[in-house]
């Protein structure tokens, strides 16, 4: 995960799954607790399992009396898993097809400084 050039936009890289999905959920903290909407760009995720499912509804939950979670461009298989499971029918999270403008900035890396396997950039 990286911050990109937008306000309350961070991007994931690579796979969401259990080992790594209660960590996404603690690294936002300070973002969950700020308020207002937040964008994660999905555009990078190559895999995500039920774990990393269930992180996104956490950090819905956290963020329902403030602001909404908005899932922006995910790749097809990543948008499937999604829509086989209903996120998108929650009120409090948004999915929008559409990749963000722009990309992972040359030369950048994810948080940690090492891309996760098959991740673009």
């Amino acid at each position: 995960m990286f911050r990109t050039g937008t306000p309350r936009t961070l991007r994931l890289v690579g796979e969401l799954d259990a080992s790594n999905a209660d960590g996404l959920v603690e690294s936002l903290r300070d973002e969950i607790e700020a308020g207002g909407d937040l964008v994660l760009d999905l555009s990078g995720l190559g895999f995500v399992d039920s774990m990393g499912l269930r992180s996104f509804l956490r950090i819905a939950a956290a963020l329902e009396t403030s602001g909404k979670l908005v899932l922006q461009g995910p790749q097809r298989s990543v948008a499937r898993t999604i829509e086989l499971i209903g996120i998108e029918k929650l009120p409090n999270i948004a999915v929008v097809a559409e990749p963000p403008d722009g990309g992972m900035p040359e030369g950048a890396l994810p948080e940690g400084g090492v891309p996760a396997s098959g991740a673009e950039g």
